[in-house]
């Protein structure tokens, strides 16, 4: 794997660990409302042919802001070693008036370490992004125990790759846009399963994202 390669992989990884595919909550991004359990714990695997990036993320949240941190880690299909990633997202709910919709802009971040040893010569790769997103989502059908809930994406990203050598750092930059899609699959108003799919759109090289997370509510109403 090239280093330009790997800068796209890990580039794709950070994006879905510094947006909602890994941090969510409620109807916006297909996950339980916070309206009665306040806290929420997610787990999600998502990949494509050049890495799989799993991680597990902790969010706080009232009726109208939510916050929370995650870790995870991507692995490469054609360059050894991994990469750790850590990754923080804020944002606030704004009711619409139909079907119990919502629209939620957010900020969201994340950093990468690893690899370290890329191409043999002791070469450290890292990496970081920052994306603004809006999501919006509804319930499309609700019963006592199971909500559908579709939510969609669309936001802007900045990332950063560094090649750190012996005695000199190289720093690739790009900026493009992040499309997203997921179906929410609520039950008990507390537990969701959240297939999803991310494209970037502007970053050459890069292939759409798909992958299925997991959210469970607890803890009083806030």
């Amino acid at each position: 794997m090239t280093g330009r390669s790997l800068a796209v992989a890990c580039g794709t990884a950070l994006l879905v660990a510094a947006t909602p595919a890994l941090v969510s909550a409620q109807a916006c991004l297909g996950a339980p409302s916070f309206s009665t359990h306040h806290l929420q714990i997610s787990a999600d695997v998502v990949g494509d042919d050049q890495a799989t990036t799993f991680g597990a993320s902790f969010v706080s949240g009232s009726e109208t802001l939510f916050a929370g941190l995650g870790l995870g880690g991507a692995t490469y299909a054609n360059a050894n070693g991994s990469t750790l990633l850590i990754n923080g997202v804020a944002g606030f709910q704004v009711p619409l008036s139909v079907g119990g919709a919502q629209i939620c802009p957010i900020i969201s971040a994340g950093a990468g370490f690893g690899p370290n040893d890329i191409d043999g010569a002791g070469t450290k790769f890292s990496s970081h992004a920052v994306s603004f997103a809006l999501s919006a989502g509804g319930e499309l059908l609700k019963s006592q125990s199971l909500t559908i809930v579709p939510a969609f994406s669309f936001g802007f990203v900045y990332q950063a790759a560094s090649f750190e050598e012996a005695f000199t750092t190289s720093t690739e930059t790009d900026t493009y846009v992040s499309a997203g899609a997921t179906l929410g699959i609520v039950l008990s108003e507390r537990l969701s399963i959240r297939p999803n799919v991310t494209v970037p759109i502007g970053l050459d090289g890069a292939k759409p994202v798909y992958g299925v997370g997991f959210s469970l509510n607890y803890g009083g109403r806030r």
